[in-house]
């Protein structure tokens, strides 16, 4: 799951954003198919063009990156592929961790956490969020609460339509994009 964050200048020379593409923008056959090296080039790929697009929408130079996904290690600690994302310029890593029975925990009240907290402390005045889980619906909610507008990206399908979004989540958007530039 991500997020792309931007903050609109208070004057031209300071402004930024905060930008958090997720792992789930990288469909799990890339990650079997490929070796890490293709995998994590690929991944850059995706994340400059998410960034592009991002920045063409907002008029907003990108501040950073944060990819969210759980530790592939024990202890949560990175995989190769994670640690190659995570040298990416201008890229953070923020990694839950895997339970005893494989499953992701902790990633989706990262991104929650952030969502509220970047809000709350005004560093964001529009996120981009590129996700579809509608466990994210209530960050989103208390983000726009908070005053930040919430634009959901969405990658479509082969007809054109957002692919794998809640609905909940596309219906509390301030706006939607289809992502077409990623190139998945």
């Amino acid at each position: 799951m991500g997020q792309v964050f931007k903050h609109p200048p208070a004057d031209p020379l300071t402004a930024h954003r905060f930008a958090i593409p997720p792992s789930a923008c990288l469909p799990w056959y890339f990650v079997r198919s490929r070796s890490v090296l293709a995998t994590a080039l690929l991944a850059a790929s995706i994340i400059a063009r998410l960034v592009e697009q991002a920045e063409s929408d907002s008029d907003l130079p990108l501040l950073r990156v944060n990819w969210y996904d759980s530790g592939g290690q024990r202890g949560g600690n990175p995989d190769e592929l994670q640690e190659r994302i995570g040298m990416l310029p201008r890229v953070k890593l923020r990694l839950g961790r895997l339970s005893y029975g494989g499953e992701q925990k902790g990633v989706d009240l990262r991104i929650g956490l952030d969502l509220a907290t970047h809000s709350r402390n005004r560093i964001v005045d529009i996120v981009y969020l590129l996700s579809g889980d509608d466990d994210l619906t209530e960050a989103v909610e208390e983000a726009q609460h908070l005053g930040a507008q919430v634009i959901v990206f969405a990658v479509p399908d082969k007809d054109g339509k957002p692919n794998g979004v809640s609905k909940h989540l596309w219906r509390e958007a301030d706006a939607r994009q289809n992502s077409e530039r990623l190139g998945v």
